[in-house]
């Protein structure tokens, strides 16, 4: 699945 990576970019940007 796609939303996979989304969400680990999106977790990465969080802690950023």
């Amino acid at each position: 699945m796609a939303g996979s990576g989304l969400l680990v970019v999106w977790l990465v940007e969080f802690r950023l």
